[in-house]
């Protein structure tokens, strides 16, 4: 089997294994699809456009539209963003210079890297191709000051392929484009300080007919965790942050959080683990200015799984702080 074949098969399998099991969770917590991603990372995928020479597949855009048409079916969420991280991909493997292409697309190959396109500003309107931003000569330097917008990953992504107009540019054509690190950064043909906008969290949801308790239920989303683990991830502290406003805003809302683990260990083990785990919801929630007196917490442990197979995909829905709504 070729190297492209072996990331072919890798990516049907994860879709359909993993994405199309977290994609319900992703969707309704609003998060970024990171546990997908480092999986794909890992199996080769996201390193598909890399030339063989820097450690990636080599494959073409017949490859990558059916990847992307294979993931889009069982996650949205995760390949538009592997989309857009295959078009920078693509970008810096035609367009950076060698010591540049040695440096990100090896690490893009191991699945360590991802980037992103930051292409739309204020002023561009529908013409994403036409940046609004120019870059300036400053001694021996060029500078570029930025606010690009609607830029997947957002925040996320560890480098983006910005676009600006070459320093005095005639018109929105004469443009380049430059590769930044996440947050300020540059590399070795320009320095750059471009502010990435990431799209505002939607409003909790609100029907004027809907009960406090349904509302509950469309808003207030679970907290997973990482194996035998029992702080809060990164990933979802977003959600827990909306869950806290939500309870803000109905202060008569009482809530109990349940910790929950999968299979693995004793059942002793998993019910002081699942106690760490609710407690930690609890605590994140207090410190979020919610009430400690409206929240209770139990453990069940591994006693009341959400799903009962035996894989990682499972154990990972069953990994989690459950929110459960209180008269």
């Amino acid at each position: 089997m070729s190297e492209i074949q072996a990331v072919l098969a890798a990516n049907e399998k994860l879709s359909r294994e993993m994405l199309r099991a977290n994609a319900d969770r992703i969707d309704q917590s609003r998060q970024f699809p990171r546990e997908n991603l480092t999986a794909l990372g890992k199996s080769g995928v996201l390193g598909l456009l890399v030339p063989a020479q820097f450690g990636g597949a080599g494959a073409g855009l017949a490859e990558m539209s059916q990847v992307i048409d294979t993931q889009a079916q069982n996650c949205a969420s995760t390949a538009m963003v592997a989309l857009m991280h295959f078009c920078a991909t693509a970008a810096i493997a035609a367009k950076a210079s060698d010591a540049l292409k040695q440096e990100i697309l090896s690490v893009i190959a191991r699945g360590e890297h991802l980037s992103t396109l930051a292409f739309s500003e204020a002023g561009s309107g529908g013409h994403f191709y036409a940046p609004v931003s120019e870059v300036r000569q400053d001694g021996s330097q060029k500078k570029l000051s930025a606010q690009k917008s609607f830029v997947t990953s957002a925040g996320e992504a560890d480098s983006y392929v910005v676009s600006a107009r070459k320093v005095g540019a005639a018109g929105p054509t004469e443009s380049n484009l430059y590769l930044i690190a996440k947050g300020a950064g540059g590399n070795q043909d320009a320095t750059a300080r471009v502010t990435v906008n990431a799209s505002p969290a939607p409003p909790p949801t609100s029907t004027s007919n809907a009960t406090e308790e349904e509302l509950f239920a469309q808003n207030v989303k679970d907290v997973f965790f990482d194996y035998d683990k029992y702080d809060i991830r990164s990933a979802d502290q977003g959600s827990l942050q909306r869950d806290a406003q939500f309870l803000q805003q109905h202060p008569n809302i009482h809530v109990t959080i349940e910790g929950h683990c999968d299979e693995r260990g004793s059942t002793e083990y998993n019910l002081a683990l699942g106690t760490n785990r609710a407690d930690a919801v609890k605590s994140a929630l207090i410190q979020a200015g919610v009430s400690g007196d409206r929240i209770k917490t139990i453990s069940y442990g591994k006693e009341k799984p959400f799903c009962t197979e035996s894989n990682e995909n499972c154990w990972q829905q069953n990994r989690r702080g459950h929110f459960v709504y209180e008269k």
